[in-house]
């Protein structure tokens, strides 16, 4: 792209140098350090704070002769142009002896040095050419005498000679000319800050600052500080504005302002770029020229900023820099427009608040002009230059602007019948120069001013481009305002239906922008459609008629307004018009009718093939007037899991999740919603169904209440369907589809605990056969039933909705074979599994059937009275339909088992509770009690084990909550030493009874009529245990001659034991009890075995309640002698836990056994026995003899009692 023409109007003017002395030096060494294609490019890092990082500069120089007049002087008060300044003085000096130097030169250079001297910050240089003084042999000599006269600014003295010196050179103008360039930018800018703090003073000149600022300006654009020239602009305006504002709240202050002042400076930029025109009057008249020529500079530096960064960006062919410079172009585009909109109103305003007298037909004329020029210039970055990216706010105000100035033009054009005279064609800026793209657009114009058709014609076609464009940039509201400006034009040229075409067009072209939602476009439609109405050729816009009532219907603010547009449509003829007018998809979905039901979330609705369904709903309309002749149908869709799964993420999905060994809670969205639904285009999957007033068969639909419908739904294929639709058609041709967005009556719940989407769903099927449970099972999770008798349930099966043949009903325990569950089957046999045969069954027929079942009571199972029930889990098979049955079993008895062992017998015990089935009872048949072999056991014979059952009558009848007892003594004839000589053997435990019941009528028990027996059932392994000690224990009170303990008295339990292997050792006895019923001092003590086996100890102890308690339990333990010797130890080994070793087994004679504890001895009776030696504590060795003698009978008394026991 070129540079376009006005870019060489603002010249980079050369940086100065003056020269004086030899002119050969100054030939063939300037020409080294000067001009054109001697770019100096430095870095410039400022004095001042305000400058925090330096600029790069760059620019080239020239010399002019040195004028003693001329030079920088930081004092001078005139503000002068740095293109009239040296900013650098150089002298030559070219001798070839010492001599010739001190008779020709020295006096010139001295009065040189003199002047320059005087003046602060002065910089200059002297430079030796010595090439002829060295090819005389006398550089040395010249240079001595040239020190010895400039000896304190030695560094200023350059030596040159060959290259290397000229480097030198070039080294010190560098230095010197940025404390140049740096004291002529200083003493500017300390000017004009002086100014401008005193603006309101009466010899303030704001010709003379603006002169001073551009100037700075210019000088920054001449050493390239193109960047801070457009900052520096900014500032400017931003003066401009105080200065105005200032004015107007405070003009008598200002003694060089004065008001009612003319300003007729209406120039165009591209005038005032390549202006030469002086101003110099001093006035706040000014200030609108001075906007319009900040903002010519402005336009031309950008222009320079980007054709510089171009040349570079080219040159670098790097991608990333195109691209960067492709953005420039649109920001620069964009700061010309804006600049150009402050602009003018910045100048609008400064003529109000300045009371500055102007001709508004010239002011109007030149906005026209100004923005076409403006766009001008931004089109030569971008050629489309309405853009959006170039700021769609302010394109659109331009146009709207440039419009304003037309239609007002327009107006005074015809006044003056078009007709102007040569004064006043020469105040208007159309004559030049124009530096746009368009060279033609001036005198084309200039033209239109002097024709009427042609004028209208070019209004007419910016009206309609304006329009355009504005549309296109979304700016609806100023294009309402342009067409509405340009149909008031219409109407003044009696163009009426030019007019009405312009609103119908504009209005139409919102609706389908889809901005229509304000105030402002309800009330352009209600005009439009008046005037359509009144217009003579109304038939011409009924289509557009019909749009503007069908948006009216929805968004008329009132319902009067409502009412208009429902009668206007409804008068149309609307099977002719319906299908041929296009109405926008955003309008088409605002329908003024809406579907309810009674539901809070998802609506399921159950159907069977080819059987009807009612479905009943509602439709409330938002329409003012009744609505006659309606017809309303609703549509369903067959569904898949991707329609679901579209349904479920049009909304926010969310997972809450708790981590239990961090205890933390975790959130998170699965599904961030908005989902588009998936389109179905194929419209074969819909199911129409017409529907029916409930409250009128007229087809009508009252406004303002609920109309109720019904539909009956009957489907002849299954699956689920959805509700898709209703279609709502009024007059027989004007359709509305209600989409699914159902409301639901009578909900206020949250939007949060609202389900991911609603809709009536149907669910078509053919009813299978199904196994129906009776309502105790339904209505009871725990549904309770006694085990060890037979048991009866009742189940229902159901035909469903066609006939069935003659089937089977399988049942079984679901566990499987190894369940001990039994059912009866139809052939009267007990299995575990069992089929039933079913008759044949008509469709809907129901047949109710009987089970009976039975499960055995099992040993141990129930071992407490407490247990929870038996849970088993029954499954019914039935025409491919598998249910289950969830049944609790209590046992009919209880059975708990207990075995004694004294030496080689052992006594089984088999107790049976009767705690639940009250109306029943038992009657014991038989028990037996038997050993198993297992496969390679020898004979039992080898065993020598007899077992007798001690209860030969087992006939007793056990009724509720009784217990009942049966015995076996168990006898091993072996020896026993070891427990290896004591095998484990098997088991078997038979119990074998009957159930009776209650005969009312003959008032006698009988038995339950079902042919089978009932028994239980138990195999189980036992063994002798090798049994090493054998304990005997009592209880006697601490007192002499009293057995009786009473409670918080201590008392002595005596233990006698006896080793059944007689072996000598040392052992540990051990106590415990429950803490709440007896307090033990001492838990564990020592006890050695005597050659005899036998061996005694005592411990004391306190019961603590009243009663019969039991007594302690009693374990012995070996001696660890590996971490102690017995005979270093106290008796008492409490301290010494470490000692004690594995348990030994042992057998108990009094394990079981009670003891009588009283209550404490009173005070009263503490007195009436105080006369007895014993409680006197005298005679202490008798009461002792009397204690051992009586602990002696009793422990005797005791041995005979159980020794009998076992001997029977």
């Amino acid at each position: 792209m070129d540079e376009p023409h006005f870019l060489n109007i603002q010249r980079s003017y050369q940086i100065l140098f003056s020269y004086a002395g030899a002119e050969e030096s100054k030939e063939h060494i300037g020409n080294k350090i000067t001009g054109d294609e001697h770019v100096y490019s430095l870095s410039w890092r400022r004095d001042s704070k305000q400058y925090p990082y330096p600029f790069q500069i760059k620019f080239t120089t020239r010399f002019e002769k040195y004028n003693e007049h001329k030079a920088l002087d930081p004092k001078d008060e005139e503000i002068k142009h740095f293109k009239k300044i040296p900013f650098l003085h150089i002298f030559f000096i070219n001798c070839s002896t010492a001599e010739e130097y001190r008779s020709k030169i020295r006096h010139e250079v001295s009065e040189w040095f003199a002047n320059l001297n005087n003046i602060e910050k002065s910089q200059w240089i002297i430079v030796f050419d010595s090439k002829n003084a060295r090819e005389k042999k006398s550089r040395g000599q010249v240079m001595e005498r040239i020190k010895s006269d400039f000896s304190s600014y030695f560094s200023r003295v350059i030596e040159v000679y060959d290259r290397a010196s000229l480097s030198v050179l070039e080294s010190t103008i560098t230095a010197s000319i940025l404390v140049s360039i740096e004291t002529y930018a200083t003493m500017l800018e300390s000017f004009l800050f002086y100014e401008k703090q005193h603006f309101t003073n009466t010899k303030f000149n704001l010709i003379a600052y603006s002169n001073g600022f551009f100037i700075l300006m210019h000088f920054y654009w001449s050493i390239g500080l193109l960047e801070t020239v457009l900052s520096q602009l900014d500032d400017q305006k931003m003066f401009l504005d105080d200065i105005v504002e200032s004015y107007s709240k405070n003009f008598n202050t200002y003694e060089w302002g004065k008001r009612n002042e003319t300003f007729d400076q209406f120039e165009l930029l591209s005038t005032l770029m390549d202006s030469k025109q002086i101003i110099n009057f001093n006035s706040p008249a000014i200030i609108p020229y001075l906007r319009k020529y900040i903002l010519a500079q402005q336009i031309m530096t950008s222009f320079a900023i980007y054709f510089n960064k171009s040349k570079k960006a080219i040159n670098s062919d790097v991608n990333e820099n195109l691209e960067r410079l492709a953005i420039l172009k649109i920001d620069i585009s964009s700061i010309i427009l804006n600049s150009l909109y402050e602009t003018i109103q910045k100048i609008k305003s400064d003529i109000n608040l300045l009371s500055l007298r102007i001709d508004p037909f010239v002011y109007n004329i030149w906005i026209v002009l100004i923005v076409l020029e403006c766009f001008e210039f931004a089109s030569i970055l971008t050629p489309q230059v309405f853009s959006s990216d170039l700021g769609s706010n302010n394109i659109c105000l331009l146009l709207k602007i440039k419009c304003d100035s037309m239609k007002f033009s327009w107006e005074e054009m015809k006044k003056r019948s078009f007709k102007l005279s040569k004064e006043e064609l020469k105040k208007l800026p159309i004559h030049g120069p124009f530096f746009g793209n368009e060279i033609n657009l001036l005198s084309k114009f200039r033209d239109c001013l002097t024709n009427s058709e042609d004028f209208q014609l070019y209004m007419e076609s910016s009206f309609v481009e304006a329009i355009v464009e504005m549309k296109k940039l979304k700016y609806f509201r100023n294009s309402i305002y342009i067409s509405y400006s340009l149909a008031e034009i219409y109407k003044e040229m009696d163009n009426f239906e030019g007019a009405l075409k312009v609103k119908v067009e504009n209005v139409k072209d919102i609706l389908f922008a889809g901005e229509c939602h304000g105030a402002m476009t309800k009330l352009l439609i209600r005009e439009v459609v008046q005037e359509i109405i009144h217009f003579p050729d109304k038939d011409f816009y009924i289509k557009e008629l019909y749009l503007f009532c069908y948006y009216g219907l929805n968004y008329a603010s009132n319902d009067e307004g409502r009412e208009l547009y429902q009668n206007l449509l409804f008068d149309l003829p609307l099977d002719e018009i319906v299908d041929k007018v296009e109405i926008p998809s955003w309008l088409k979905n605002q329908i003024p009718f809406q579907i309810s039901y009674n539901g809070m979330n998802n609506h399921l609705i159950k159907c069977t093939a080819d059987k009807e369904e009612e479905f009943i709903f509602s439709i409330s309309t938002t329409l003012p007037l009744e609505i006659i002749d309606s017809k309303v149908k609703i549509y369903f869709r067959s569904v898949n899991r991707e329609i679901l799964a579209s349904l479920a993420k049009k909304r926010l999905l969310f997972m809450c999740k708790f981590n239990s060994e961090e205890m933390v809670n975790r959130f998170g969205c699965l599904h961030k919603g908005g989902s588009p639904e998936i389109e179905h285009k194929n419209d074969n999957n819909l199911v129409a169904f017409d529907s029916t007033s409930l409250e009128n068969n007229e087809g009508k639909l009252l406004p303002k209440v609920v109309n109720k419908f019904s539909a009956l739904l009957k489907f002849s294929q299954t699956g689920l369907f959805m509700f898709e639709y209703a279609e709502i058609m009024l007059k027989g041709s004007l359709k509305f589809i209600v989409k699914n967005n159902l409301s639901y009556q009578g909900t206020n719940e949250s939007q949060l605990f609202k389900p991911l989407f609603k809709n009536v769903f149907v669910i078509v099927d053919n009813d299978p056969p199904a196994i129906i449970f009776g309502e105790e099972f339904e209505n009871n999770s725990n549904y309770l039933l006694l085990a060890g008798v037979v048991q009866t349930i009742h189940i229902t099966l159901s035909a469903g909705s066609k006939n069935l043949d003659e089937s089977i009903l399988s049942i079984e325990p679901k566990s499987g074979s190894d369940d001990r569950l039994e059912f009866m089957g139809s052939d009267g046999k007990w299995s575990n599994k069992v089929c039933i045969n079913v008759q044949k069954l008509n469709a809907r027929e129901k047949v109710e059937i009987e089970i009976h079942l039975y499960l055995p009571t099992a040993r141990l199972s129930f071992s407490n009275w407490e247990d929870p029930p038996v849970t088993k889990k029954i499954l019914f098979k039935w025409m491919e339909s598998n249910s289950t049955m969830k049944i609790d079993f209590k046992p009919l008895i209880n059975i708990i088992t207990t075995t004694s062992i004294m030496d080689n017998k052992a006594l089984f015990e088999m107790e049976i509770y009767r705690k639940h089935g009250k109306d029943l009872i038992i009657q014991p048949i038989d028990a037996q009690f038997q050993h198993l072999l297992k496969d390679g056991d020898m004979d039992i014979k080898e065993f020598k084990i007899d077992i007798n059952r001690l209860n030969v009558d087992i006939i007793e009848k056990l009724d509720i909550n009784s217990v009942y007892s049966i015995v076996w003594l168990l006898t091993n004839h072996q020896k026993r030493i070891i427990a290896a000589l004591n095998p484990i053997l098997k088991y078997k435990l038979i119990f074998k009874y009957k159930v009776l019941t209650f005969d009312i009528s003959e008032k006698k028990y009988i038995e339950i009529p079902f042919e089978r027996g009932y028994q239980l059932i138990s195999e189980f392994n036992f063994a002798f245990p090798a049994i090493e000690y054998e304990i005997c224990a009592q209880l006697l009170s601490e007192q002499p001659q009293s057995v009786i303990c009473r409670a918080l008295s201590t008392c002595e339990m005596i233990l006698s034991i006896r080793s059944i292997t007689r072996v000598v050792e040392t052992i540990i006895v051990g106590l415990d009890a429950d803490p709440g019923i007896w307090k033990i001092n001492n838990r564990y003590k020592q006890l050695t075995i005597k050659d005899s086996g036998l061996g005694q100890i005592t411990f004391s102890i306190i019961p603590l309640v009243v009663g019969f308690l039991p007594y302690p339990n009693i374990t012995i333990f070996s001696f660890n002698k590996e971490h102690g010797q017995p005979e270093k130890m106290k008796e008492t080994v409490d301290n010494y836990p470490q000692v004690i070793g594995k348990q030994l087994c042992t057998f108990s004679r009094t394990k079981g056994k009670q003891i009588h504890v009283l209550g404490q001895i009173t005070m009263e009776n503490a007195s009436s026995t105080s006369s007895l030696p014993i409680l006197n504590h005298k005679n202490h060795n008798r009461g002792e003899s009397n204690v051992s003698s009586s602990r002696s009978s009793l422990r005797s008394s005791a041995r005979q009692k159980l020794q009998k026991f076992f001997d029977k």
